[in-house]
């Protein structure tokens, strides 16, 4: 009985900076197949830490138009790729990239990188494929485990 707690506990630790907020966006994400584009960017600012946990998926994007790591016509998007996912997620938490990433960081680079550190498991690898919610939501878990792995190691 202890080990099954401690391994729900563990299989929840990536997702308690996710717990403070309102989760009918994560339940939008799980029912969804094809995931909301302003919905993942708040996922993975919250995530991040670059925005409040209150905060609603418009102020996600205002916040991302403000950064200027989108256009305002990206901002009108209405489903995330997986192109637009790991970019999100190599901006908001700072991740150094190879050479493709630093001459031009985009979602194609981003994806590249993520596959090669293994984040990526998933067949089609294709930037413009509409992302799911479920996958959205391992995307996040991925990098917030690595995120602790390398604290931990600094620690």
């Amino acid at each position: 009985m202890n080990r099954k707690i401690f391994i729900m506990v563990f299989v929840l630790i990536p997702f308690f900076p996710l717990l403070a907020q309102d989760n009918s966006v994560i339940d939008n994400l799980l029912g969804s197949k094809e995931a909301n584009y302003s919905d993942v960017a708040l996922l993975v600012l919250q995530a991040a830490g670059e925005i409040q946990t209150t905060a609603k998926p418009e102020d996600a994007i205002a916040f991302l138009k403000n950064e200027k790591w989108i256009t305002e016509k990206q901002s009108r998007k209405n489903m995330a790729t997986v192109g637009d996912t790991c970019y999100l997620l190599m901006r908001a938490f700072k991740m150094k990239g190879g050479l493709a990433w630093s001459i031009h960081p985009c979602g194609r680079s981003a994806l590249r990188e993520m596959a090669l550190r293994g984040a990526i498991y998933f067949k089609d690898k294709s930037p413009y494929r509409k992302i799911e919610g479920e996958e959205a939501l391992n995307l996040i878990s991925w990098m917030l485990n690595e995120q602790e792995k390398k604290e931990g190691s600094r620690g």
